[in-house]
């Protein structure tokens, strides 16, 4: 019997030890295949996600950096300060309001991709994780 994964929308891509595999690119075939499936399920997350796939590390979402005052010299040495505009201190309240909820739902992706590739993993690789 084929070992076909659990999950429909993965095509029957499969993660697997190389002992298993029947072609050497089956795992980049099976990554790609997780990438769609997430492009279809997750679209909203799916710029955050790339360095899951290239680089097979954990993303993370950069916190609006607050607007500050920026103190300067001018051509005679002497020191002045600006302070952020109004239009800056508006656009930073409104990215800080959607930090939360852009890190929730990334973490419900992830977590849902997790648990796509591990219905794919065969049982010995499976078994090779958990030992």
């Amino acid at each position: 019997m084929v070992f076909k994964g659990k999950v429909i929308g993965m095509n029957s891509n499969v993660f697997q030890l190389p002992s298993e595999r029947k072609k050497k690119s089956q795992f980049d075939d099976t990554l790609e295949a997780l990438k769609i499936y997430a492009l279809k399920e997750h679209s909203k997350d799916i710029a955050c996600l790339e360095t899951l796939f290239s680089d097979l590390e954990l993303p993370v979402i950069s916190k609006a950096i607050k607007p500050e005052v920026v103190i300067q010299t001018d051509e005679q040495g002497n020191l002045f300060s600006t302070a952020p505009d109004q239009v800056d201190l508006d656009l930073y309240d409104k990215a800080l309001g959607k930090y939360d909820p852009k890190c929730e739902r990334l973490n419900d992706t992830l977590r849902t991709l997790f648990n796509v590739a591990w219905a794919q993993l065969s049982d010995l690789l499976r078994n090779e994780i958990q030992q």
